[in-house]
């Protein structure tokens, strides 16, 4: 059987009828050899027995044993990919999210005139039509890591790809002929900045990060995330600080930390849960710290 030219891999925690959004998506925007195309769903929701209902031929159902965190999840669907097919076209999606008409006549006709691409970001704009992902910037001597939403930065370009410092994972494709081995995510992240780590290690290695928004998507905007908000700000903080450890200088952590405790600390007298949650992030970074002093 001939392999299917892009696996989609998008990892499930209780999103099941979103992720049905999404396949209907895919299948909407497929040129005529629709079979040369498949779904790998990582399930981290292991009482979600409905996702199951979404596997058939074309969309396969890889079950972890907890919930891992986006970026392992991901690690299991890449190496269950790069297993069968070591030089395939990856697009790594989020379960909320959903392909504009034409995304995957783009996307072919993209790495067809670059072949030299290994790491692509797409375009995201979220329901209302407003641009959320152009592109992702870093300052390593301020520590600042940002979404670009400027469109006249990115998009206005007579170009099909630009080159950026790191994209999001919430649209991002591998051509995995251009790794000596499976490329992996960071397991030290959980959530949040994992595509960031993940795009900065392999630049460091020679890979070039390029994105292009002539490929489009759509995403609902924390429709997962926001379900328990606490989590979402506590993750946020501790990855960002992560990050910071991992591709700044002791000084610019240590700035960004006191920074982030102190603004955190202020916060308690106008939106006490919001603070609250921060400082949580703050402490889970300095145990961490405290377990590995060799970091």
């Amino acid at each position: 059987m001939k392999s299917p030219s892009i696996y989609f891999l998008t990892v499930n925690y209780h999103s099941t009828e979103l992720i049905r959004r999404l396949i209907s998506s895919i299948y909407a925007c497929e040129d005529s050899d629709r079979s040369n195309h498949q779904l790998i769903i990582v399930n981290n929701a292991i009482d979600d027995l409905a996702i199951s209902s979404l596997e058939d031929a074309r969309v396969t159902v890889i079950h972890a044993l907890d919930n891992l965190g986006f970026g392992r999840a991901c690690n299991l669907g890449l190496n269950w990919i790069y297993e069968r097919d070591a030089s395939a076209t990856v697009w790594i999606i989020n379960p909320d999210a959903y392909l504009v008409d034409g995304a995957i006549a783009q996307l072919n006709k993209l790495l067809q005139a670059h072949p030299e691409i290994a790491i692509l970001g797409t375009s995201v704009y979220d329901t209302s039509g407003q641009l959320c992902f152009g592109g992702g910037k870093f300052i390593p001597g301020n520590g600042a890591i940002w979404e670009e939403t400027d469109s006249t930065s990115t998009i206005q370009q007579d170009t099909e790809c630009v080159l950026t410092d790191w994209v999001t994972a919430c649209s991002m494709v591998l051509n995995l002929k251009h790794f000596s081995q499976c490329p992996y995510f960071d397991p030290d992240y959980f959530l949040y900045y994992e595509d960031f780590d993940f795009c900065r290690r392999y630049a460091s290695q020679g890979h070039q990060i390029y994105f292009s928004d002539r490929i489009r998507v759509v995403h609902q905007t924390s429709a997962i995330a926001s379900r328990n908000r606490h989590f979402k700000i506590t993750n946020e903080i501790y990855s960002y600080l992560l990050s910071l450890e991992k591709h700044a200088s002791i000084p610019i952590l240590s700035f960004r930390l006191t920074r982030i405790a102190i603004a955190s600390i202020l916060q308690m007298f106008y939106n006490r849960q919001k603070a609250t949650s921060k400082l949580t992030g703050v402490v889970m970074y300095c145990q961490r710290i405290l377990r590995n002093p060799s970091h």
